[in-house]
């Protein structure tokens, strides 16, 4: 059993709105949006960032993405006593549960994104086109998306590169992304719950989440 197991299972067994998904302690239940906790290692042995996790589920992922995530903590967790560091990061991560709660469905997400609305980074906006959509704002995710396709070519422009089809995947995925969206609004609706149901099995969410619809 990894370390973070062994600290998050501690934990777990002291909070019923936290169950450990993994590596990562969750807050239940799970609906559009992963929150929870991570246990993050850095290069110095036997520290720790202690994670604060948010991640829509309704985009395509093939691993966790921290773009929305926040370290709460540096701290030392010793291998000899977790009892011990199960404590301290108990009283870490506490605070914080209340506020993830708050973090649930799309438009939760978009508060919580605020501050970075206006950040032109083409990852960051082609999230907030598939949240857009989410919520029902069709309009302006589409309006968005279609700004992403000439952006990645600007950049490209930018440093005098050249563009290779299948070169990369992500802007790949941008591009198919929108002309799926911009070919058929409403029916996109159920892509984003494909990769959200994706994503609840990838992560092992299946006994934090709220079923779609409800």
């Amino acid at each position: 059993m990894s370390r973070a197991k062994r600290i998050f299972k501690l934990i777990a067994a002291r909070h019923p709105d936290l169950i450990l998904c993994q590596d990562r302690l969750v807050v239940v239940p799970t609906d559009q949006i992963l929150r929870g906790f991570l246990l993050d290692t850095t290069s110095s042995k036997d520290m720790v960032n202690v994670v604060c996790l948010v991640m829509p589920l309704y985009q395509p992922r093939e691993h966790e993405y921290l773009q929305y995530s926040s370290v709460i903590a540096y701290t030392h967790v010793d291998r000899k006593a977790y009892q011990e560091s199960a404590d301290k990061i108990d009283s870490i991560i506490t605070p914080h549960i209340s506020i993830l709660r708050g973090i649930s469905r799309a438009r939760d997400f978009l508060r919580h994104i605020d501050r970075m609305i206006g950040n032109d980074s083409v990852s960051i906006q082609f999230d907030l086109a598939l949240t857009y959509h989410r919520i029902g704002d069709v309009e302006r995710a589409i309006s968005i998306m279609k700004t992403l396709g000439p952006a990645i070519d600007r950049w490209y422009e930018a440093y005098g590169w050249q563009k290779k089809a299948g070169g990369n995947p992500f802007e790949d995925l941008v591009i198919q992304t929108a002309q799926r969206m911009i070919a058929d609004p409403v029916g996109f609706a159920a892509v984003l719950d494909e990769w959200q149901e994706v994503n609840v099995r990838m992560f092992a969410l299946q006994p934090t989440r709220v079923p779609i619809g409800v």
